[in-house]
């Protein structure tokens, strides 16, 4: 596909609790200039991404906190090369100059083992979750799939017998 990497939607014969876990994505348009991008991240609370999205809500994109501080460290320009500063408003830089073209996706199908070998062969903390038209429905967070995934509280193993320890004697 053009848009991006996506994991196959097939369908494992569970409920898939892959659309149970997204939570509502941050976005911002591919327009949107540098200011408007870092108030976004800066309000996007735990997410460290912004979906880059189309007028009808299709994933185009998306910004990573890391890419941002990337283009500032080789710009000091962007951000008047201070930190702390705010960007100088008269640079045309807009969020698609920065944007990441090619987002790794899922879908509301796709298999819970699935995402998490997307974020972890991609490096992701999040995934985007689209629907079949592109449109974005959600993110997946790496520690929801993290409390997802982890086994249910198992009774600690009875001891074994000490064989060095004096057997009881039975005195009938």
């Amino acid at each position: 596909d053009t848009m991006g990497t996506s994991a196959s939607s097939g369908r494992s014969g569970r409920k898939n609790p892959l659309k149970k876990l997204a939570r509502p994505p941050s976005t911002i348009g591919a327009d949107a200039g540098l200011k408007a991008l870092i108030d976004a991240l800066l309000n996007a609370g735990v997410s460290r991404h912004l979906y880059v999205v189309d007028p009808q809500g299709r994933l185009c994109g998306s910004v990573s906190v890391l890419a941002l501080l990337e283009q500032m460290s080789l710009n000091p320009g962007l951000g008047n090369g201070k930190p702390g500063r705010q960007p100088d408003p008269n640079q045309r830089v807009r969020v698609r100059d920065i944007m990441d073209l090619r987002p790794r996706y899922a879908t509301r199908d796709t298999p819970l083992a699935e995402a998490i070998q997307i974020m972890v062969r991609e490096r992701l903390t999040e995934l985007p979750v689209v629907d079949r038209h592109l449109r974005l429905t959600g993110e997946v967070r790496a520690l929801d799939l993290l409390r997802n995934q982890t086994p249910p509280e198992v009774p600690p193993p009875r001891p074994e017998p000490d064989p060095a320890a004096p057997a009881d004697e039975d005195p009938s």
